[in-house]
């Protein structure tokens, strides 16, 4: 429970390589407990977030770290509140409010009145955590709609790509590469199978 906490840099690296050493010996696993988001960046392979004493979410690290835009509202906050390096004259972005009074229990979200995008079924009905993909959960009615969203956009395109390379391939073959070249060069945002497929379709006979 924060091993790391009030050590200076040196000190905590030795600790946190002391802690990976034994981890191989013993073949075992180490359960971390701590606010540092570089130690867990560093040393965790699964992360679960914890606000007002549930876990709000869990993934694999590399999810979180990888797209903290995906994340539970809390989680993104997190993330948003660090100093940006690469921007030294940005200001922080604090979560607002305040955490709730643990002896209470809200029907709601316990984060609701800190969300910006909070919606009137996180105020009246706490959800369990919900499905992002295979390996993402996060208690949170917004993020798992957004990605279910995302990802019906991204098969809508598909489909209607399929279809364009379809009729290229029918009705326009003469001008079907020189479009593929247009969109190619124009770096179109077009998924990966959608661009295999228009690329076998729609290329001029005879190439």
């Amino acid at each position: 429970d924060e091993p790391t906490t009030a050590l200076d840099v040196t000190i905590q690296a030795q600790i946190l390589r002391l802690m990976n050493e034994l981890q191989r010996e013993k073949g075992t696993s180490i359960i971390f407990i701590t606010h540092d988001l570089g130690v867990i960046n560093e040393m965790a392979d699964d992360v679960a977030v914890m606000y007002c004493g549930q876990v709000v979410e869990k993934a694999e690290a590399r999810t979180i770290f990888g797209n903290p835009q995906m994340s539970h509202p809390y989680t993104e906050g997190l993330f948003n509140s660090l100093p940006n390096i690469n921007n030294r004259t940005s200001m922080l972005k604090p979560i607002p409010g305040l955490m709730l009074d643990p002896t209470e229990s809200p029907a709601g979200c316990p984060f609701a009145p800190r969300c910006d995008a909070a919606m009137k079924i996180c105020l009246k009905e706490r959800c369990q955590r919900m499905q992002i993909n295979d390996w993402h959960q996060a208690a949170c009615w917004v993020k798992p709609m957004a990605s279910r969203g995302m990802a019906n956009s991204r098969v809508e395109m598909n489909i209607a790509f399929h279809m364009f390379a379809f009729f290229l391939a029918i009705q326009a073959p003469a001008i079907a590469g020189r479009i593929m070249v247009t969109m190619v060069l124009g770096n179109c945002s077009m998924p990966d199978r959608a661009t295999e497929v228009l690329m076998t379709c729609c290329a001029p006979r005879g190439a």
